[in-house]
C-alpha cells in the first residue's frame, strides 16, 4: 500500500508516493476494510463528495487498483474505497477514546497530509510511477464523472449552496453513522 500525494513544484503538479507503515497498513486491512459497505452513487454524490469542497484533511492510499480516501471527519475517520470498476465502499470510525501515542486513524491521514506542505516530512518519498498513477486515476474515473453532474447542476445557479444543504443532511456527512 502506498500513499499518493500531489504537490505543486515550479508551476507543475507532481505526484509522489511512499509506503504505509506496517502498523497503519495492518489497521486499514484488518479493521477498516472488513467493515466497509457499498456506497451507492447518490449517497456518495449527495454526501461525502462535497467534502472535496471543504478544508478537511485527507489522504489517498493506493492498494493495487483501489484507492482509499481517508478523511479526518466526524466522528473520527471516514474511509471511502474507489475501484477501477466504478464500485465505491465506505466505513466510518470514532476517534479512539484515549490519546494513544500511535493512532493509526491519525496516521492514515496526516502521514500523507503533512508532506504536501512540509518538505522535511517528504524525506524518503519518491515520484509516483506511471503504473501507480494509472491505477490511481482509473480508481477515480467513476467518481470524477459523478462530480461533473454536480457542476452541471450548480452552474445555472452560480452557487453550490443548495448542493451543500442537501449534502449536510446525509448521515455520512453528519457523522451519525460509525462502525467502529
Amino acid at each position: 500500500m502506498l500513499y499518493i500525494i500531489h504537490l505543486r513544484i515550479d508551476q507543475k503538479i507532481v505526484f509522489m508516493s511512499n509506503p504505509l507503515a506496517k502498523a497503519d497498513e495492518a489497521y486499514l486491512r484488518d479493521t477498516i476494510i472488513p467493515k466497509m459497505r457499498p456506497l451507492p452513487d447518490d449517497e456518495y454524490l449527495y454526501g461525502p463528495a462535497a467534502i472535496l469542497r471543504t478544508p478537511e484533511k485527507s489522504s489517498h492510499v493506493l492498494d493495487g487498483k483501489d484507492v482509499y480516501w481517508c478523511i479526518d471527519w466526524k466522528p473520527g475517520l471516514l474511509a471511502i474505497r474507489f475501484s477501477s470498476i466504478g464500485a465505491m465502499h465506505w466505513a466510518a470510525f470514532k476517534r479512539p477514546e484515549s490519546e494513544i501515542e500511535e493512532n493509526p486513524q491519525y496516521n492514515l491521514v496526516y502521514r500523507a497530509w503533512d508532506p504536501q506542505f512540509d518538505e522535511k516530512s517528504r524525506l524518503g518519498w519518491r515520484k509516483a510511477d506511471d503504473r501507480d498513477m494509472k491505477f490511481h486515476d482509473d480508481a477515480f474515473e467513476h467518481a470524477n464523472s459523478l462530480h461533473k453532474k454536480v457542476v452541471e447542476e450548480c452552474r445555472p445557479l452560480k452557487t453550490y449552496d443548495k448542493y451543500f444543504e442537501r449534502c449536510e443532511k446525509s448521515p455520512i456527512w453528519q457523522g451519525t453513522i460509525a462502525m467502529g
